[in-house]
């Protein structure tokens, strides 16, 4: 009787914290990196201001662009603003960032389109315009610029341009996520979930998520773990979910820590291991995911399984502040 009670409490009585679904959209826009992409860049002079700025000398790679910048090169013109968009080598400023990456999204630079999009949209160095930050994100999606799909596609979920689309948004993710674009995959992933957009699809959403686990993000780990663990859009697989909960617990995410505890308890999708579910219960519970069911299981630990498992919650904590 009790161990049918541990398999049904998996399924009904979650802590009201770890029933939520993560959800992220809209999520965050995505920002330019501090590298410098150079697929645009031609041979020649300007090869060597790249060359100075990817070995971090950059007040040699500000005078070497800014003499190919006078001449009309847009790559040159990018990696200044570049220089001034991050303060490297030279005071950071915004406002003499937007023009040059202004005049290089002119001569049909990307990332230029991409970089004075984020200024537009924040307000930094220029007015703050969403409606013309949807239209260099848009120019630069259509170049090729994936994060700027994706940025676009939040924006018109958002409703910057008059009412949410949310069909244009999962254009441009879908666009985004053929490219790669683990939050593309999630957004695409909640909209398919929800049928916002595109048509409800649950086994499209499961696989956009797996993907976008195993590129790493951690929300996408943990909303494929259940998904994989109830069998929504796919075959159940306890063991795949298992998988994906420790991959997010070991990186601090309280709610799959707290799934991994139930399961590790009652030993699904992995042999049962009570020592490690309190560790990971008593992890979580620190961050303030309360679940009365494990701390009953708790109360059922032998005192060498509950030092044991004390220990390996302080050996994760500090590993976690490193």
């Amino acid at each position: 009787m009790m161990r049918l009670f541990a398999v049904l409490v998996l399924f009904f009585p979650v802590p009201a914290a770890a029933q939520e679904t993560i959800q992220r959209v809209p999520g965050q826009m995505q920002r330019p990196s501090v590298e410098v992409p150079r697929g645009e860049t031609p041979p020649g002079p300007v090869d060597e201001a790249f060359a100075a700025f990817q070995q971090g000398r950059y007040l040699t790679a500000f005078h070497l662009a800014t003499a190919r910048a006078e001449q009309g090169d847009r790559a040159a013109m990018t990696l200044l603003g570049e220089l001034y968009f991050h303060g490297l080598g030279i005071v950071r400023d915004y406002a003499r960032a937007a023009e040059w990456y202004r005049l290089a999204a002119a001569r049909g630079d990307r990332d230029a389109a991409f970089a004075l999009a984020i200024l537009t949209a924040e307000g930094s160095g220029v007015d703050r315009d969403p409606v013309a930050a949807l239209a260099l994100f848009e120019q630069a999606a259509a170049a090729g610029h994936v994060q700027a799909a994706y940025n676009a596609g939040l924006m018109y979920l958002e409703g910057v341009s008059g009412s949410p689309d949310p069909v244009a948004a999962a254009a441009l993710f879908e666009r985004a996520a053929e490219a790669g674009n683990a939050d593309a995959m999630y957004a695409l992933a909640q909209l398919a979930r929800a049928g916002r957009g595109i048509d409800s699809d649950q086994a499209k959403a499961t696989r956009l998520l797996v993907a976008a686990a195993e590129k790493g993000l951690i929300d996408a780990q943990v909303e494929a773990a259940i998904r994989l663990f109830r069998g929504e859009g796919t075959a159940p697989n306890e063991a795949e979910a298992v998988r994906l909960f420790r991959l997010a617990a070991d990186r601090g995410h309280a709610i799959a820590q707290n799934r991994l505890a139930r399961l590790l308890f009652v030993g699904r999708g992995a042999p049962r291991d009570p020592t490690e579910a309190a560790k990971w219960h008593m992890i979580a519970r620190g961050a303030g995911l309360r679940d009365t069911y494990l701390d009953h299981e708790l109360i059922l630990l032998t005192r060498a399984e509950r030092e044991e498992a004390e220990r390996r919650m302080r050996a994760w904590l500090l590993r976690a502040l490193e």
